[in-house]
């Protein structure tokens, strides 16, 4: 990408290389649990950020065990995901504008004849409607007409946490651009989000955590607040695991506790927390080495 499409400064590696696939001994999924404690599924571990045509790549190979119904949240390791557009909306993800600050969006369009390789194309639009596709010539070159059929859409939004400015987000919306595409490639849109730390300072990532888990902890309390005595046990609803007994945090202890105070949110919160220390102890995979991108000015 240019660097008048970053939040990155340039020039930098790029990661411009597919993710390599594992070996069934080692197909082991790593899941990250945000602030609902469900599992979502960690498509890869990268710290280049990807560019375009890499992203492309990879969200058009994603096996489908991999690909997510719920945004990511709590995220504070350099982990990617891929979420089924149909399922999250990604304004939802845009909008968390208390932690990350929004710098920058591209839109590009890309073809490909083996799904592998990928061109940056121009589209020919005429009174609002588009009419054709063409590679972006090439020095000495003609101009290649492309099948509209084959042509994606790829928007980018790139932000940095507001406090730690070390850590970048890369939400990325993917979609074919007729509706033949669409039937042909079995998808309408998908959202590749890829959380990296292009410089990190001690304590950073402890940070960003707390003030997710802060957050958290005082919404809950907010609407705990609201709710009437008599309607206190629909609050149950909100820890899937609770007995009338105990309660049960997402690593599988079992503590007794009553409903709907401060100390069971936190305990709920840093629970989380610790779910996360572990994980990143569990990298299921790591992408190739990073290599300058042929694309980077793409």
């Amino acid at each position: 990408e240019g660097s008048e499409d970053s939040t990155i400064d340039f020039p930098v590696r790029v990661n411009a290389i597919p993710v390599k696939y594992l070996s069934k001994e080692e197909e082991d999924v790593l899941y990250h649990y945000g602030n609902t404690c469900e599992p979502i599924p960690v498509y890869s571990v990268d710290e280049q950020p990807l560019d375009g045509p890499s992203t492309l790549t990879n969200t058009l190979r994603c096996p489908v065990q991999y690909i997510s119904k719920v945004p990511p949240s709590l995220v504070s390791d350099n982990f990617c995901f891929i979420c089924d557009g149909d399922e999250v909306s990604v304004d939802d993800i845009l909008t968390e504008c208390q932690w990350w600050k929004q710098t920058s969006s591209s839109t590009r369009f890309y073809s490909s004849d083996n799904l592998t390789t990928f061109h940056q194309v121009n589209l020919l639009t005429c009174r609002g409607e588009t009419r054709g596709a063409y590679r972006a010539r090439v020095r000495g070159g003609a101009i290649a007409k492309v099948s509209l059929d084959k042509v994606f859409r790829v928007s980018r939004f790139f932000s940095s946490w507001r406090t730690c400015p070390g850590f970048h987000r890369i939400v990325s919306t993917i979609n074919p651009i007729t509706e033949e595409g669409e039937m042909c490639y079995q998808f309408k849109k998908r959202i590749f989000i890829q959380y990296f730390w292009r410089s990190e300072k001690p304590h950073d990532r402890a940070l960003v955590s707390k003030e997710y888990l802060d957050f958290r902890i005082n919404t809950t309390e907010h609407r705990n607040s609201l709710m009437p005595p008599s309607t206190s046990t629909v609050s149950r609803s909100s820890y899937p695991w609770t007995s009338p007994q105990a309660t049960r945090d997402s690593l599988g202890n079992v503590s007794s506790g009553s409903f709907g105070t401060r100390s069971h949110a936190a305990q709920k919160f840093h629970t989380i927390a610790k779910s996360l220390k572990i994980a990143r102890s569990f990298g299921r995979r790591q992408s190739t080495a990073a290599l300058p991108s042929p694309m980077d000015s793409s």
